[in-house]
This record gives C-alpha cells, sequence and structure tokens, in this order.
C-alpha cells in the first residue's frame, strides 16, 4: 500500500541541513509484442500445387511482474554522512534511506522461430515513459520536467528520473535455448538483469546519456563540499522546496513503461 506524505510524516526529513525526497507509488507497465510470421503456398501454371516449407519467423516479447513489484520509491537508498549538509532522519519515527527504484521482473523472455533471423546479441531492450497520471489527470508533459536556475543549473527541461537504462540480450544478461523440433528458440533473462532500476534525472547532475546515477543527496553534498561558503539556511531553504516540488510532482503518481526490442546499432 502506498504511503502517504502527509504532515506527519514530513517530520522525518531533516530540514536543517535538507528535506524530504519523493514518495511515489509505481508502476503500471505496458509491455509491447512483435509477431511476425509467414506461411507461403504457391500455385504454378501447370495447376500443379506447391507447398512451400513452413518457417516460423515469430518474434515475441514476454514480461511478467507481480502486483507487488510494480511499485518503486524515489528516495535514497543509502544514508548520506550524518554531519552532511543534505541527509536523511534517522529517528525513531524516520523512514531513512528506503529508496527502492527498482522494478523486480519475474521473468523476461523473447520466443522466436529459427527461421525470424533474429539472432540476440544483436537486441537490446529499451524503455521509455510514455506516460504519466496523477488523480486520474494525465501529467506526462509536466511531472518530469522541471526549470532549474540553482546550484550551477540553468535549463527549463531537467527531469527528475529517467527510465532504464537499455539492456542488450548478451551472454551476460540471458541464456539462449532451443526446443527439441529446433524451431523455436527462447532467450530467457538471468535473474540479475530481472532487476530493472530506474535512474535518478538530469536536475541531480546525471545525463540523459546514462552513466553515474547520482541521488539528491550525493548532488546537494557534492555541491555544497566545493561551495562551503554557501551552507546556509537560505540554500537548504532552496534544497528543501526543490524537493518538495518533486514530491507534488510525482507522489503517488503511476507510470506507464514501454519495452521494446531494438537492433544494436553496428558502428
Amino acid at each position: 500500500m502506498r504511503k502517504e506524505m502527509n504532515s506527519k510524516s514530513k517530520r522525518k526529513w531533516v530540514a536543517g541541513g535538507l528535506a524530504a525526497f519523493a514518495s511515489v507509488a509505481l508502476l503500471t507497465t505496458g509491455f509491447a509484442t512483435w509477431i511476425v510470421g509467414t506461411n507461403k503456398m504457391i500455385v504454378d501454371n501447370n495447376t500443379t500445387v506447391n507447398v512451400a516449407t513452413a518457417q516460423n519467423a515469430s518474434i515475441e516479447l514476454s514480461m511478467e511482474i507481480t502486483e507487488a513489484n510494480r511499485k518503486i520509491r524515489f528516495a535514497e537508498t543509502s544514508a548520506p554522512a550524518s554531519d552532511a549538509f543534505v541527509r536523511v532522519d534517522s529517528g525513531a519515527e524516520a523512514e531513512g534511506a528506503n529508496g527502492d527504484l527498482t522494478l523486480d521482473f519475474s521473468s523476461i523472455k523473447v520466443t522466436y522461430g529459427v527461421n525470424s533471423g533474429f539472432v540476440p546479441s544483436q537486441y537490446k531492450l529499451g524503455f521509455t515513459v510514455k506516460k504519466i497520471t496523477k488523480n486520474n489527470s494525465d501529467v506526462t508533459n509536466s511531472a518530469n520536467k522541471v526549470a532549474l536556475t540553482t546550484f550551477d543549473r540553468a535549463s527549463d527541461s531537467y527531469s527528475y528520473f529517467q527510465a532504464p537504462a537499455d539492456i542488450p540480450l548478451n551472454s551476460t544478461n540471458g541464456t539462449t535455448a532451443t526446443n527439441d523440433e529446433r524451431t523455436v528458440s527462447t532467450y530467457t533473462f538471468n535473474a540479475q538483469a530481472l532487476k530493472i532500476p530506474f535512474r535518478w534525472g538530469t536536475a541531480f547532475g546525471n545525463t540523459a546519456s546514462g552513466g553515474e546515477n547520482q541521488s539528491p543527496a550525493t548532488f546537494y553534498n557534492n555541491y555544497f563540499n566545493g561551495h562551503l561558503d554557501q551552507k546556509t539556511a537560505a540554500n537548504a531553504e532552496i534544497v528543501r522546496s526543490e524537493l518538495a516540488a518533486m514530491n507534488k510532482a510525482l507522489d503517488g503518481a503511476t507510470i506507464t513503461l514501454e519495452a521494446k526490442l531494438s537492433e544494436i546499432s553496428q558502428h
């Protein structure tokens, strides 16, 4: 059950050196499936019927996740130092650094006909946030887009979070098996690859192309450690207000996540 950010829980965050991270209950997940089949029949001019060998050229992506694992929480996953400018409260009433940005799928498979031409190592599984809704309203174009001009940021298109990174269908992330009739093969994700994490967004110093998944506390603390003279009550309030805005935009929202197979570019 999603935990509401009520007046009591707001006291769990340390305002002296910083404040709350969004408590976000997610996720509805959309899946894309592609099936391409061909069966050919040829009739010649002499009315003799020739039937070509039937070929299984299908490709199907299937993903399974339990209802309990459809929720993620945007919060710190590890506690900053107790003397950091931005920290989380670990008191009796605090939930502390209990962030969980990872979707834990029970199964991800690609089943394909041996005549499909599909080669797993040439493909990747990519993710796109297709829709964000909150209170039954579509907030896709506003919930994850923010303008920021503080702490070395100056843009109107920062994001709070990013979709999971692409996953190559290689031997590290899964295994391939072929059925006894050698007509269908299945690429199956291994246990570790089934754990698919969202990433913190560009608002916290991360690049849209991936790389370091820097949390809000890490971003702010790195900044203030390099600008000691800016560790002021006024800036603490700016940080608090920025995180409160993220909470307001995303707390309780539902994200529709699309998964899609695409070829890896060969350069």
